[in-house]
Parts: structure tokens; C-alpha cells; sequence
């Protein structure tokens, strides 16, 4: 679960990064992932569906034996709120908010720590050229790495050229393929200084950041407390969830999966093939230009995430038919477990979900909710 977590992780990361501006960070990271969960059920169809060919693959004693899976113990997560954390969550949103305006009485002074100062910049890598425009950067929030510090003392309105050995991880510039960890020699044109008007936290601010739902700073207060410990408590949930299963494979004992593997990963490599060629681009360059891995790295991640996922749904898949647990269409549990599929996919009604997925993928994977649901509700937390 954690490799495909951190896989999963790596790719929205570089879809990002190769595509997208900051500013759209937080949102498009939502809707990256919410893609890739709609890949990981599609082809989740395809697997239940390649193991009903025949008696031997449906019969999941074939592939795994379950050793201990109730009674397993795991660490709470502190799902606690502190009052610091939010008044932080509020003046994060405040200055997320700010309004950016060209400071003219900034010409020709210096750049000091804390400014926000409009760049553009030219920059060379070998015989690899790239630029950009018209980039907003808050000096010593680490948008510009360890250039921001080159900027320091710097005169607005000058141009400066500077060498640094370019990150994979920069959050301000789309580094071309050869150039992550390797030295790229800079010319920054310092356009201008800005004047950065952040919000007061007032009446209004609460209205905007609570949807109208809060008229005072104080019910904001609560209504923001209120909301990141459901977050939290929600994220705990996932958590013990993740480590408990993580324990029931560890725990489990797998042979011939081989084929499973094999016809998953193939299904998956081969959706990238038609992409890349959709795009007129080779394997090779269209996991490097949206994911900003190697060939190499992409498929052995790839197949690490595949093989963990047949496991995990081996395993519960197994637990399932140990316990007799099942999900039937139109009982109370199927209409709760559907209720949270169209919230978290996007989809505006049942009869959408069932069409694009499968009645029968769709009650395999509440099955396996199920199943999980179990574990879970058996397992003991650690004393901490």
C-alpha cells in the first residue's frame, strides 16, 4: 500500500510540475488523483474479470492463504486540532488571498528577505535553453530554491545571472528532461516589487472562507476546528486502515500471482503506449514530459504498485469469502457505500457510475470496503 501510495504520489507530482502553474496546485492535485483512483477501479474490472475465466483463477485459495487478520494491533494517529494549527489555517488562507499590486516607489531598491518581486528569466543547460515570464516569487518561502537567496540584495528592475544546480522539486520552474541535478546558469530580470495587501481577518473573511456559513471571526474559529478534525479524524481512519492491511499481506502467504501481475501491468502499460502515441510522442518522452520519471523508474514502479495491488486484493478478497461478507445491490450498506463513491469520484448519479464501471466491479470493490471494514473493526490500538 505505501509503494503504491508513494508511486501514485510521484506521478500526480509530476503532472504538476510538467503541466500546471502553481496557483492551481491544490485543485488540480485533487482532480489528478481522483483520475488516477478512476484508472486504478477500471482496471480493478478488468482483474476480477480475468479472474472468473476459469474455476481455477476465481478461486482465490489458488493465489493466497490468509494467516492472522483479526486481532492485529496498530498506532493510533493523533487526530487532535490545537488552536494553533487553526489560527494558522486561517492566516494561510488570508494570505493566499492577497492582492498583488506593482509597487512603482521600488525601482531601483534593494530586494530584501520577505519581499514578493515579479521575475522572468532565460536559462541555459548544456545546449538546453528554456524561459519563463512573468513570475510572481515571495522571497524566503522557498519557491525559487537557492536562487531566492542570489535575489537578495539585488537592485528591482536589474538583470543578475546566476549558476545553481536545478532540483527536481522546484514549485516555480518546468525543468527540461537532462537538466534535474545539473548546474543551469541563470539570467534573472528582476521586474518589479509588489505590494502584497493580505486580507484582515475579519466578518467578511470568515463569510468567504466558510461559504457563508460564519458571520464572526470566533464561529469561524469553530467552523474551521470543526472541519480540519473531521480531516483528521478521516485521515487516521485511512491510516489504520492502510497499516492494517499492509499487515494481513505481510501476514498472508502468496504463490502463483505471477499471471495476475503480468495481465495488470499490461493493461496499464499498454493505456500509457496508446496515450504516447495519441500524442505523437514515444514511450519514453511522454513518461518523462507528464511524470518526470525515466522509462525505467515509471515500469519498476509500476510493477511494484500492480504486484501490491493484486495482493491486497487477494487478501481481501479472501477475507470476504472467510468471513461471508457481501454487499447486495439496494441494501442500506450499498446505498451508504455508493452515496461516498459519487462524492469521491465525481458523479452525479448512480446509474452514471454503474455505467462507466460495472454493476459487478462496483459490488466487488464494496465487498472489499467491506472486508477491509472488518479487519479494521477487529484489529486493537496500540497504547501510546
Amino acid at each position: 500500500m505505501k509503494k503504491l501510495n508513494e508511486f501514485i504520489d510521484k506521478i500526480i507530482d509530476g503532472i504538476i510540475k510538467g503541466r500546471l502553474e502553481e496557483k492551481d496546485d491544490a485543485r488540480l492535485k485533487v482532480i489528478v488523483k481522483i483520475l488516477l483512483v478512476f484508472v486504478i477501479i477500471a482496471i480493478l474490472a478488468l482483474i476480477i474479470t480475468s479472474c472468473s475465466v476459469s474455476a481455477k483463477k476465481n478461486n482465490t485459495k489458488h493465489y493466497v492463504t490468509l494467516g492472522e487478520y483479526k486481532g492485529l494491533t496498530y498506532t493510533p494517529m493523533d487526530a487532535t486540532v490545537t488552536d494553533e494549527e487553526v489560527t494558522a489555517k486561517i492566516v494561510s488562507y488570508a494570505e493566499e488571498n492577497a492582492v498583488y499590486t506593482q509597487d512603482e516607489t521600488r525601482a531601483g531598491t534593494l530586494v530584501v528577505d520577505g519581499d514578493s518581486i515579479n521575475i522572468s528569466y532565460k536559462a541555459t543547460c548544456g545546449n538546453i535553453s528554456f524561459e519563463d515570464e512573468d513570475i510572481e516569487v515571495r522571497i524566503g518561502k522557498g519557491e525559487f530554491a537557492n536562487l531566492e537567496a542570489a535575489l537578495i540584495g539585488q537592485t528591482v528592475g536589474s538583470t543578475v545571472t546566476v549558476s545553481s544546480v536545478v532540483p527536481t522539486d522546484y514549485t516555480k520552474i518546468v525543468v527540461p528532461d537532462g537538466c534535474q541535478g545539473e548546474i543551469v546558469d541563470f539570467t534573472v530580470t528582476i521586474n518589479y516589487a509588489n505590494i502584497v495587501i493580505v486580507p484582515e481577518i475579519d466578518a467578511n473573511l470568515a463569510s468567504q472562507m466558510s461559504g457563508g456559513q460564519c458571520a464572526t471571526v470566533d464561529e469561524l474559529r469553530t467552523y474551521v476546528k470543526t472541519e480540519m478534525e473531521a480531516a483528521k479524524k478521516s485521515q487516521a481512519e485511512t491510516q489504520k486502515k492502510q497499516d492494517l492491511l499492509a499487515k494481513v499481506i505481510a501476514n498472508a502467504e502468496f504463490e502463483n500471482i505471477d499471471e495476475l501481475v503480468d495481465d495488470y501491468y499490461d493493461t496499464v502499460y499498454d493505456t500509457y503506449i496508446s496515450a504516447a502515441e495519441n500524442n505523437n510522442m514515444s514511450i519514453e518522452d511522454y513518461v518523462r514530459y507528464f511524470h518526470q520519471m525515466s522509462l525505467s523508474e515509471f515500469t519498476e514502479g509500476l510493477k511494484e504498485s500492480v504486484t501490491e495491488i493484486v495482493k491486497e486484493q487477494l487478501v481481501l478478497k479472501a477475507v470476504a469469502e472467510k468471513e461471508g461478507l457481501e454487499v447486495t445491490k439496494g441494501s442500506a450498506e450499498y446505498k451508504e457505500y455508493m452515496t461516498s463513491y459519487l462524492v469521491e469520484y465525481g458523479y452525479e448519479s448512480e446509474e452514471a457510475f454503474i455505467n462507466h464501471y460495472g454493476e459487478d466491479s462496483v459490488l466487488e470493490s464494496m465487498t472489499y470496503d467491506k472486508a477491509l471494514e472488518f479487519v479494521a473493526a477487529n484489529s486493537v490500538a496500540e497504547e501510546q
